[in-house]
């Protein structure tokens, strides 16, 4: 009966750990969510900006100095 006993308390337990765990990740996809809704509206934010301003994003490679379209922003330019 000791072992029974035992036994149910542990799995009590497990139960009560993989509870907390579960909120966790369910913590952790809510703040996900929110970060990715800020990050796209980020982005919104600034292919308005570029758009109204009349600009582009460049990059500038170190070896040549030639500036390229850029997918990755470093810097803004005016184009001229």
């Amino acid at each position: 009966m000791k072992d029974h006993v035992r036994k149910n308390s542990e799995l009590i337990e497990e139960i009560a750990v993989l509870k907390r765990r579960i909120k966790e990740l369910e913590q952790s996809a809510s703040e996900r969510e929110r970060t990715e809704e800020a990050l796209n509206q980020a982005r919104e934010f600034l292919s308005l900006a570029i758009a109204a301003g009349g600009v582009g994003i460049w990059d500038c490679n170190s070896d040549s100095s030639d500036p390229s379209p850029s997918r990755f922003p470093r810097w803004l330019v005016s184009p001229q």
